[in-house]
């Protein structure tokens, strides 16, 4: 799987800062790989608009997966952690989706099934 976090905009001067939430950012998206192997990709992005930071993710995969989650907060670690929090409960959302279709045979009547 690949995993880009693009801090910018000075989210923080300091660089061991940025790598700090860079860090923070990329175990998130770990995590969220290991509960939905089908993810491909996440991209996200951390952005400073005044006091606010702005969290944006990115994530595509296999079996249709294509997700973006938004986030603003003025702590950058409750706004990724939102983010990530919206983009999981959408992947839930899509995988259960997917669980439930059935997938039916043409010209073969499943049971219970009224005639057409």
């Amino acid at each position: 799987m690949a995993i880009e976090v693009t801090v910018r905009h000075a989210v923080h001067e300091e660089a061991e800062t940025k790598k700090q939430i860079r860090g923070y950012a990329e175990e998130r998206a770990v995590a969220l790989e290991a509960e939905f192997p089908p993810i491909e990709w996440v991209h996200g992005v951390i952005d400073r608009d005044g006091a606010k930071f702005w969290v944006g993710l990115d994530i595509r995969g296999g079996r249709h997966m294509n997700v973006e989650a938004k986030h603003e907060d003025i702590d950058v670690y409750v706004a990724i952690n939102a983010a990530f929090d919206k983009a999981q409960a959408h992947l839930r959302k899509q995988a259960k989706k997917n669980a439930e279709q059935k997938f039916r045979t043409p010209g073969v009547q499943e049971p219970g099934e009224p005639e057409v």
